[in-house]
C-alpha cells in the first residue's frame, strides 16, 4: 500500500510575542550624568550650588533705597527791632511822659529800696526797659486804648495811690495781653514803691 507523499511546506518564521507600543519610561535611555537642558534646578537648591557639573548662578539682589530722612526745618529768623535796645530817641510824643514818669519811679526804687527788694527792683527795671523799647519802636498794640490808662497809672503812682495804680495795671493787662510780661514789671515797681518812706 502506497502512502501519500507529504507536501513540502516553506519554513515559517517564528512568531514574536505581542508587545504593546508604550512610550519608554522616563530615564530609560538616559546615560549616567546626562541631564536634559529643559530640566531646571530643584527649588530647594541653594543659589550657587553645582548640579552635576552645572552651576546655577545666584539671582541678583535688588537693593531697596533707604528711607529718606526728612530735612530739618530751618528756624525762621526772629524779627529784628527797628531800633537797638535802650534807644529812646524815637519815642512817639504820646509815650514820652509815660516813659519819663516810670523811669523816675524806677530810679527812686533803686535808691531807697531795702536790700531784700533788690531782686524785685532789678526785675522791674529789666521788664520796663523792654516795654520802653516797644514804645520807642511804636510797636505797642491798641495804643489808643492803653494811653489813657497809662496816664491814670502814672498819676496814681505820683499821688501814692497805689491800690488805684494796681487796678490800672490790671486793666492794661486785660486790654493788651501781648505785653503782659512787661506789665508785670509795673506791678513789681508799685509793690516796692508803696514800702518806701514818703
Amino acid at each position: 500500500m502506497a502512502f501519500p507523499t507529504a507536501q513540502h511546506m516553506p519554513p515559517q518564521p517564528h512568531a514574536q510575542p505581542f508587545q504593546p507600543s508604550f512610550p519608554p519610561p522616563a530615564g530609560a535611555y538616559q546615560q549616567p550624568g546626562f541631564m536634559p537642558s529643559n530640566v531646571g534646578p530643584s527649588p530647594a537648591m541653594s543659589a550657587g550650588q553645582s548640579t552635576r557639573g552645572q552651576v546655577v548662578a545666584a539671582a541678583p539682589r535688588t537693593s531697596t533705597p533707604a528711607a529718606s530722612h526728612p530735612q530739618a526745618l530751618t528756624p525762621k529768623p526772629e524779627a529784628q527791632a527797628k531800633f537797638p535796645p535802650g534807644d529812646r530817641s524815637h519815642l512817639p510824643a504820646e509815650w514820652k511822659p509815660i516813659v519819663a514818669a516810670l523811669s523816675a519811679s524806677v530810679d527812686q526804687a533803686k535808691k531807697f529800696a531795702a536790700p531784700g527788694q533788690k531782686r524785685m527792683v532789678d526785675d522791674s527795671d529789666r521788664r520796663l526797659s523792654q516795654l520802653f523799647d516797644l514804645m520807642n519802636c511804636d510797636e505797642v498794640k491798641l495804643k489808643d486804648k492803653m494811653k489813657p490808662v497809662f496816664d491814670q497809672l502814672v498819676a496814681h503812682i505820683a499821688g501814692r495811690q497805689f491800690p488805684a495804680a494796681l487796678q490800672c495795671q490790671a486793666e492794661l493787662m486785660t486790654i493788651n495781653s501781648d505785653i503782659t510780661s512787661h506789665l508785670v514789671g509795673v506791678k513789681h515797681l508799685i509793690n516796692v514803691l508803696k514800702t518806701l518812706p514818703q
